[in-house]
């Protein structure tokens, strides 16, 4: 009982630590960060990495069971059981932050790189150019080099804690493609995804492992690592999930600029469709790209002929990817 109950009351000094160095990012980089949680991470590694199943998604279901069965006890009004359920939070709280939580509070990348937020249109469409055109240059390279059997092996996972999800179906049901796991750092992938998404993926969680626990902080990172590969289907799955995000960035915060993005993304999902419908398809693409562009010709030309390229370019591509939904994604 006494243990139980010092367990549950240390709940309270640990939300007033972890509170310091929330406004203390500086002790965070310098005692947590360089050497604690590299020190965690090399020995949560060790012991996992040669498991072929992720053992913190199984972690994960006890933790869950646990939980629901001392919240059910509680029911009955008794203090011991009410002393449980505090001192399991009490665990799971100081073994989350300890292990991993603590990176939230790490100088961020945009503050180290002295990177501003603010930015004006121009910009953002200037760069959903340039990756359109990164785009097209990766297409003819992919076809040339290879057939596309199993891209989860072009990026090297042995010996680096990262499994395939043994609950895909949950995560897929929750449109959730990857996770880390802070107890066993164990970077988890679904791989049930579509097969373009996968590296982007796996190098997204890789970066939750070494320590940036930001969600867009991580993408960054995953990003950069991407277009660096030697692999142009690693390159092409940064770039495209980079067109992701910055078209929604485009619906998110320049609604105004949307009718023609609209317009471009329908131009681009009919060409594609009618590639995809047969032999005949590329002549009726074709002349159905030339009527919109004959139309619209005074619009914005070089967009329209960027992004319409980048698409027939695609087709063949994504189909084979198993990502035929892509476009429509776009224009969620």
């Amino acid at each position: 009982m006494k243990l139980r109950l010092f367990i549950a009351l240390a709940l309270i000094p640990q939300i007033l630590i972890v509170n310091f160095l929330k406004n203390n990012p500086s002790v965070i980089d310098t005692y947590y960060v360089g050497s604690f949680y590299n020190s965690v991470f090399k020995i949560n590694s060790f012991i996992f990495s040669n498991i072929n199943f992720p053992i913190g998604e199984v972690l994960y279901i006890a933790i869950f069971i646990s939980f629901i069965y001392l919240v059910f006890k509680t029911l009955s009004f008794k203090f011991k059981n009410f002393l449980n359920l505090i001192s399991f939070i009490s665990i799971i709280y100081f073994f989350f932050y300890s292990f991993w939580g603590l990176n939230y509070f790490r100088t961020s990348i945009s503050e180290r790189l002295n990177i501003k937020s603010n930015y004006e249109f121009v910009e953002l469409d200037f760069t959903i150019e340039k990756i359109i055109s990164l785009i097209e240059k990766e297409i003819p390279i992919i076809k040339k080099e290879k057939q596309i059997s199993n891209i989860f092996e072009l990026i090297d996972t042995k010996n680096s804690n990262i499994k395939e999800s043994i609950i895909p179906a949950l995560f897929l049901y929750q449109r959730v493609s990857g996770h880390f796991i802070p107890f066993t750092s164990e970077a988890v992938v679904v791989k049930e995804i579509p097969l373009v998404d996968i590296p982007v993926v796996i190098l997204h969680e890789q970066a939750h492992q070494m320590g940036y626990a930001d969600e867009g902080e991580a993408s960054f990172i995953a990003f950069t690592n991407a277009i660096k590969h030697k692999d142009p289907s690693v390159r092409y799955s940064g770039y495209f999930n980079a067109l992701i995000n910055l078209l929604n960035e485009v619906v998110k915060n320049h609604p105004e600029k949307l009718e023609f993005y609209l317009w471009l993304s329908s131009l681009c999902a009919g060409v594609t469709l009618l590639i995809l419908i047969g032999k005949k398809g590329p002549l009726v693409a074709l002349l159905f790209m030339a009527i919109f562009l004959a139309v619209f010709f005074l619009k914005n030309i070089t967009k329209i002929v960027a992004i319409s390229s980048a698409t027939i370019l695609s087709a063949g591509f994504l189909i084979k990817i198993g990502r035929l939904n892509d476009l429509q994604k776009i224009l969620e």
